[in-house]
């Protein structure tokens, strides 16, 4: 590998797998590399998984705390093995070889702390929750486990303080507009539950095949809102939700176009209230490839369920929606 630098040397790697090998050419610095997994994609996708695996933690330690009901990992998300980015790849890669890498379940079922031992016994029968995803919904476990349940939730979050920026109900979408062409804090920090389109058509289809109702719980760094999945969707269908395409990576590394919509938080009901702000720090991730991947690790954080979210839990029926 004569004429080439070290970093040629050490990081070069070719476009596709492969075990041939070339003879009768100049010396090529890829052609003894083999391009290892994609799965660690850079430092913006490990900054929101670890923001998603802080936002269910909070979630399920408030769960906990509240004395009356127990989170169950349950989605392929929350039930990945491991607390770190490499185990969580290495989960993906797995339901993938299954051929259950598009499993789209809500991440957690809540069930009362009364039926939380045969719970988790099912959960320890089926191998633990990092196996759950690996089950049809038509499993006799998953059944049972899916009677106890009062309702799922697909947890999200904001990197944002809710309680400190503008949400006007009186403010016009063209206005909103405007503001963020503009530059105005107004819109882009305008608290708001937000759906992936794409998700949650899925979504849909899961609850109405199981019948365990989906609330969308999303976290702020102050605070916390839900909203029910029927009702999100009218919501968007009434054309009270702001819309925006944006390019995702999908576990296999493909850019994909995905659908969101940004539905006011005043449309759903208050979940809770953050006693503490998480702690934000900056680390990094070693790849297989020596690729050092930097990102924002969230930690930390209080999260304490409203009275209007005990109710909603002990009552799952009875919670009426804001006008």
């Amino acid at each position: 590998m004569a004429g080439h630098d070290l970093f040629d040397t050490v990081f070069a790697s070719p476009a596709e797998p492969s075990d041939l090998r070339f003879s009768g050419h100049p010396p090529l610095p890829w052609a003894d590399f083999r391009l290892g997994s994609r799965r660690l994609r850079g430092g913006d996708f490990l900054t929101k998984w670890s923001q998603r695996k802080w936002a269910e933690r909070q979630i399920a330690e408030a769960v906990v705390r509240s004395g009356r009901f127990l989170p169950i990992p349950f989605g392929p998300n929350a039930a990945s093995s491991g607390g770190d980015p490499h185990s969580h790849a290495s989960y993906l890669e797995r339901l993938e070889s299954a051929g259950r890498g598009d499993l789209t379940r809500p991440d957690l079922l809540i069930v009362p702390l009364a039926e939380g031992g045969e719970a988790e016994g099912i959960v320890s029968e089926a191998g633990g929750s990092s196996e759950l995803p690996f089950l049809d919904e038509d499993d006799r476990r998953l059944r049972r486990l899916l009677d106890l349940a009062v309702l799922a939730v697909a947890p999200a979050t904001t990197p944002a303080r809710a309680e400190s920026v503008v949400d006007d109900p009186e403010l016009p979408r063209s206005a909103n507009r405007t503001a963020q062409r503009s530059g105005s804090s107004e819109k882009a920090l305008r608290p708001a539950i937000v759906l992936e389109h794409e998700v949650t058509d899925r979504l849909a289809a899961w609850q109405r095949a199981t019948e365990v109702p989906i609330h969308i719980w999303q976290v702020f760094f102050d605070s916390a809102f839900g909203i029910r999945l029927d009702r999100a969707r009218e919501v968007v269908r009434s054309g009270l939700a702001e819309s925006e395409k944006g390019l995702f990576q999908s576990p296999g590394g493909a850019l994909v176009e995905r659908t969101l919509y940004e539905i006011p938080h005043r449309y759903g009901y208050r979940l809770g209230r953050m006693t503490t702000e998480p702690v934000i720090s900056a680390d990094r991730l070693r790849d297989e490839h020596g690729q050092i991947l930097p990102y924002v690790r969230f930690e930390g954080g209080g999260l304490e369920l409203s009275a209007e979210a005990n109710h909603l839990l002990s009552c799952p029926g009875s919670a009426a929606d804001p006008a």
